[in-house]
């Protein structure tokens, strides 16, 4: 699997926090953008630091 260039993972992060505030869950986020729960879940824990 190739890496994302900085500036996609910047913008995969923007989405997942995005979606996250709309109130949709760990896992609908994950499906939708083709992630796994725990890589959302991650994302939003260092979010939140």
């Amino acid at each position: 699997m190739r890496k994302l260039s900085p500036e996609a993972r910047q913008e995969r992060r923007r989405q997942v926090i995005k979606l996250r505030r709309q109130g949709w869950t760990y896992e609908a986020i994950a499906a939708e953008l083709g992630l796994s729960r725990t890589g959302v879940f991650d994302i939003c824990k260092r979010f939140d630091e």
